[in-house]
């Protein structure tokens, strides 16, 4: 798999559009680039967005969600990867946007896709994606990250950590964290099954059951309480018949009583409907004359309305009069309020003609005087050119003065400042002497602390010691192991032939106890044969108790039937035979479970035996390993491994001479870097001091050359102001001969301004006049017009109420007054007199109307006054043969239709009642006629039968309860039978999964996972080093990597220059250490890629602990890697790194947490 192609938008502090094509140049001749920029400019943010394009996580989040990855202040972002593997190239998309793409907008979703190389979609969800990009490239995320994305500090940590250190690095870089997890699964679940047991066989030994005594002495008492529940029964029911006729007889009596007593009720009640009987009654007969008395009173009601009405139309006539009468006074009051405005309004214009004539008379007298001013507009263009021109020249020379002022203040501060930087020179001079001397002296002092040897050697001498001190260390190591494997040998010799003995004891004891268990059990055998033929003899007994001679038997057709005289005694106690068996099979059920615990104590005492065996070998086995690493390392020594040789004790001792040296060695490099640092501190001073010489003498030069570009500015200066008076002059002169007819003086300067606002208010005001005598004069013709109009208004108003006063309606409206308010409210509606003339015949109009609707209503009331006589008459003739003498009788004695229906129901109930009471009563004296007063109980004897019958009742009941806790007991006795039966089963079950969990939890199990973890680390290690030492073989021909002996998780290093000996990884320089650990990354590559050819690799920093040697061999290794067609991205922030490597794609810090992107080659 190889990146062809990366392109980002609006990720994190990269905001806006950025296109990296490895394709083209730089990127496509070099084959390895930089990623640069200072720390959080955004390096890593181009891998998040390969990872995004590719698996939707980004490189730093992990699993976490990507949301957080879009710029602030952004409404999108995007991410897309082109890449190539042998079936073509691919693209992949990632985007992720908020509502409307505004930064304020809610987030959606992201969005991923996969193009093929037309651009056509492959997949277009999340989960579809995932699975097209790793059948694609052959890498899921965790495989992707670790083989595409390494990180180069992780692996160097690798190299130079402990083997406890290195597991936990191990298992983050190759993902084996799941053999720590299996191996506490499995501990953790041999503790759950083993406590489980533990209960479930407590829960076994907490079952109670019964022996076969008691469960038969349970039975009896069963049987006996079911006997007495039945004599109970039958008592009961004849006490309860007795009581129940006792109980009918007073029923009955009580009935009785009730009857006649509702009966006595009802008739009262009727005595007092009678009232409302006759008031029926005499409705029935005025009921056909309830017609007429209706009619009557409508006529009735008819009369009052056309009374009513009568009355409203008179009502209504009289105030449409005064109505009139206010309009026409109202009509009256405006024609004469109209006349005073008009001649008040011709007075006023005569007043305001007079006005503005003697106003005319005054602007003729002004415009005469200042005739001269028309001749302003000629001149006024080219005064004030020339007024503005003085000014600039005025101006001009105010600002030269300041200038030449300023100018000749800069002259004095640049010779001061001349003269300060003459004076700081030469006092670095004098610093620039003191300090060659004082290098001269660290010079001389570093070569007396180093006694002639330079840095390099004492290195070389540090390291030879800590590689000797490092042997030394590891053959003490080792014969302190030697001694603790032999004390460890003889342990495990005495364990194993103890748990020899221990075994051939539980197997003799477990051979007994299955001697013992099978004689039991073909005992039982024979017991349960017996049992079961007396069962079947016992259940014929009642069939042979049936059987009669000469008859065929039902259940096998003999007529012969020898044994139905037999006696019952001649079978076997079948109760005796169960307890026997029940007794038989609990041993056999303990002897079952003590040869279960011997074969499992067996099975575990040979487990043990056999692990003790195993450890025994393999002790052996680590101690000749001991004794081969002693021969190794006292060979590296120059040594022979013999007895008491080189004890522990000899090799301590050598160990402290060897740590001393390396200490005296060591503080002698300390004083020698020391008096370096400061040698360089010195010529560092040197060299700045130089500088700031050289950096002083421009500025001295400087300031030269600004003294004497002030001094010609200022020549300039006095030549420009010399111009710029004579020209001033000359404009004064000019100004003064245009200005002398008007009356203005040249003004000073400054005030130039003033001058021209005087000319412009001159020329306004003359313009304005004039405009101003032209306006008068057609006002004047205004007002002669106007006045004319409102004398002929005038006289039309007069005019208006002389007609007026002679209209016919003032003799009709003279008796009525008028009504002042009505009046005034006339007069606030009417805007003009046509109004007010609408108004008034309007009125007339109305007045006209409601003396026609009075006189209709007249008419109306007499023909109503004439029906309703005629009804009365009528109505009083029918009712003369009657008992009604009057029309108010018969209204009296109308009735609503809901008390007809009241009274009419409340007859035919109590009639209903009546006879219902009656007929129950004749039934309750016939029942008490029947009933036999002699058997039937009554008083106490009926009362002492129903505390006899409740005592009864109450000890059945408690029989019963008895009956149903013996009942209940007896089936619980059964459940706990069959549980306890199922739970041994179980239990056996659970004890043999149990043995299975333990072996396995001995063999890879164990609290911390450190057992399962080590094993699969170690496997993992050794394929990460097969893969290693290739890409090292071609890095570094000289170095392999290989486990330690002994160590699962220790590393050394083996060096094929100096015959395949080996040495620890943290003997290794610098750039050995990046060569080995950049192998190592690289061989993981390949390990998580498993067959995929990965072509782009990206290595996140691990180059800062580098001295520049080891940098250029790291760089020239990597560059190796081209020749493999491999693209290498190096994300650093070093900058011997940015120097060496050409090619850099360089992340730059803006405002605002924005970074910029460029391209360097």
């Amino acid at each position: 798999m190889k990146i062809i192609r990366i392109y980002l938008k609006n990720l994190n502090s990269l905001r806006g559009e950025f296109d990296i094509n490895l394709e083209n140049e730089p990127f496509a001749s070099s084959g390895i680039f930089a990623i640069t920029g200072p720390t959080g400019a955004g390096k890593s943010t181009i891998l998040d967005a390969i990872t995004l394009a590719l698996y939707g996580r980004a490189a730093r989040y992990g699993n976490e969600k990507p949301e957080n990855m879009m710029s602030q202040g952004t409404g999108e972002c995007l991410a897309e990867v082109i890449f190539e593997v042998p079936k073509g190239r691919y693209r992949a998309s990632w985007q992720l946007q908020r509502a409307r793409k505004k930064a304020d907008g809610k987030l959606q979703l992201p969005q991923r896709f996969v193009y093929d190389s037309e651009g056509t979609p492959i997949a277009q969800k999340s989960t579809e994606v995932d699975k097209i990009i790793e059948e694609l490239t052959g890498l899921d995320a965790d495989r992707f990250f670790r083989s595409v994305l390494l990180a180069q500090g992780d692996f160097v940590k690798f190299l130079k950590a402990t083997p406890d250190e290195r597991a936990t690095l191990l298992e983050s870089l190759t993902g084996t964290g799941i053999y720590t997890e299996i191996s506490k699964k499995v501990h953790q679940e041999t503790s759950i099954r083993a406590h489980a047991l533990a209960l479930r066989e407590g829960r076994l030994e907490n079952i109670q059951r019964l022996n076969d005594v008691d469960r038969a002495a349970l039975l009896e008492k069963i049987y006996g309480h079911v006997k007495e529940i039945e004599s109970n029964t039958q008592n009961t029911h004849k006490l309860a018949d007795l009581i129940s006729k006792g109980n009918h007889l007073i029923k009955y009596l009580e009935q009785q009583a009730s009857l006649k007593s509702q009966l006595n009720a009802i008739n009262k009640e009727h005595t007092c409907l009678e009232i409302d009987s006759k008031h029926l009654k005499l409705f029935n007969e005025g009921a056909p004359y309830f017609s007429d008395l209706k009619s009557l009173d409508q006529f009735l009601k008819e009369l009052n309305e056309k009374k009513a009405k009568q009355d409203g139309s008179e009502r209504n006539l009289l105030t449409k009069k005064h109505e009139l009468r206010a309009g026409f006074d109202a009509t009256k009051e405006l024609i004469l309020q109209s006349i005073s405005e008009s001649e008040k309004a011709i007075f006023n214009s005569s007043a305001e003609r007079t006005q503005k004539l003697e106003k005319l008379n005054s602007l003729n007298e002004w415009l005469e005087a200042h005739r001269e001013n028309q001749n302003l507009d000629q001149h006024i263009s080219h005064i004030v050119e020339e007024i503005t021109l003085l000014t600039t020249y005025r101006n001009k020379l105010s600002v030269t003065d300041k200038s030449q002022t300023a100018l000749l203040k800069s002259l004095e501060r640049h010779h001061q400042q001349r003269k300060a930087l003459q004076a700081e020179q030469d006092d670095v001079l004098i610093i620039l002497k003191n300090t060659n001397a004082t290098l001269e002296l660290g010079k001389n002092e570093n070569l007396k602390i180093l006694e002639g040897k330079t840095l390099d050697n004492i290195q070389e001498e540090i390291h030879a010691l800590e590689i000797r001190l490092d042997v030394l260390h590891k053959i003490f190591d080792a014969l302190t192991a030697l001694e603790k494997n032999h004390f460890q040998i003889q342990d495990l010799k005495i364990i194993v032939d103890g748990l020899k003995i221990k075994t051939f004891e539980a197997a003799e004891k477990k051979t007994e106890e299955e001697s013992h268990l099978k004689s039991e059990l073909e005992k039982i055998k024979t017991l349960t044969d017996e049992l079961d033929r007396n069962r079947l003899i016992a259940s014929l007994h009642t069939h042979r108790e049936n059987l009669e001679l000469g008859h065929s038997c039902p259940l096998c057709g003999s007529l012969d039937h020898p044994y139905v005289d037999s006696d019952k005694t001649y079978f076997p106690q079948i109760s005796v035979l169960e307890i026997e068996i029940n007794s038989l099979k609990s041993n056999a059920s303990k002897k079952e479970r003590e040869i279960k615990k011997q074969i499992s104590a067996c099975a575990t005492l040979e487990e043990a035996l056999r692990n003790s065996s195993e450890n025994l070998e393999t002790a052996a086995a680590n101690g000749e390993q001991i004794k081969a690493s002693l021969h190794i390392l006292f060979k590296k020594q120059g040594l022979a491994l013999e007895n008491n040789v080189e004890t522990s004790e000899d090799i301590k001792q050598e160990i402290t001479i060897c740590e001393s040296m390396l200490l005296k060695i060591r503080s002698l490099l300390k004083l020698g870097k020391e008096s370096a640092v400061k040698i360089h501190e010195l010529q560092n001073s040197l060299v700045k001091t130089e500088h700031n010489s050289e950096l002083i003498q421009g500025k001295i030069t400087s300031q030269e050359e600004k003294i004497q570009s002030v001094l010609m500015q200022i020549d300039a200066l006095k030549a420009d102001q010399l111009h710029s008076q004579g020209e001033s002059k000359n404009l004064e002169t000019s100004l003064f001969k245009y200005l002398q007819p008007y009356g203005l003086v040249l003004p000073a300067a400054g005030e130039e301004r003033t001058l021209r606002e005087s000319l412009e208010s001159l020329r306004t005001t003359y313009k304005d006049n004039l405009k101003l005598l032209i306006d008068i004069k057609t006002e004047l013709n205004t007002l002669s017009m106007s006045s004319r109009d409102l004398e002929s208004k005038c006289d039309q108003l007069r005019n208006q109420l002389e007609s007026l006063n002679n209209l016919p309606l003032v003799q009709v409206i003279a008796p009525f007054e008028s009504n002042p308010k009505r009046k005034i409210d006339f007069l606030s509606l009417w805007n003009t007199i046509d109004d007010a003339h609408e108004s008034l015949r309007r009125l007339e109009t109305e007045l006209e109307f409601s003396q026609n609707v009075l006189n209709e209503s007249n008419t109306d009331l007499l023909n109503a006054r004439n029906c309703f006589s005629e009804c009365e008459s009528k109505l009083t003739q029918d009712l003369t043969n009657t008992q009604f003498n009057s029309i108010e009788s018969l209204r009296a004695s109308q009735l609503l239709s809901s008390e007809v229906q009241r009274i009419q129901k409340s007859e035919n109930d109590i009639k209903s009642k009546l006879d219902h009471c009656q007929g129950q009563l004749v039934l309750v004296e016939t029942e008490l006629k029947e009933l036999p007063n002699t058997e039937v109980p009554q008083g106490e004897k009926l009362q002492e039968i129903m505390n006899e019958h409740q005592a009864m009742i109450t000890l059945t009941n408690h029989l019963r309860d008895i009956l149903a806790v013996s009942r209940n007991r007896l089936l619980l006795d059964e459940k706990n039978h069959m549980e306890y039966d199922k739970l041994s089963k179980e239990l056996e079950t659970d004890r043999q999964r149990l043995s299975v969990w333990q072996k396995l939890s001995n063999l890879i199990g164990s609290h911390d996972g450190k057992n399962f973890r080590k094993f699969a680390q170690g496997l993992s290690l050794d394929l990460l080093i097969k893969h290693a030492n290739v890409h090292l073989s071609s890095l570094n021909n000289r170095y392999r990597l290989k486990r330690m002996p002994g160590d699962e998780l220790d590393l050394e290093i083996q060096d094929l220059h100096q015959a395949n000996a080996t040495r620890p990884t943290a003997s290794l320089s610098g750039g050995e250490s990046f060569l080995t650990s950049l192998a190592l990354a690289l061989g993981l590559s390949d390990l998580a890629g498993k067959n995929v050819r990965i072509d782009s690799l990206f290595i996140d920093e691990g180059f800062g602990s580098l001295d520049s040697d080891a940098l250029e061999i790291a760089v020239q290794s990597l560059e190796s890697l081209r020749s493999r067609n491999k693209t290498i991205g190096v994300i650093s922030h070093v900058e011997l790194l940015k120097e060496r490597i050409s090619t850099q794609i360089m992340i730059e810090k803006g405002s605002g947490g924005v970074s910029t992107m460029s391209f360097s080659h």
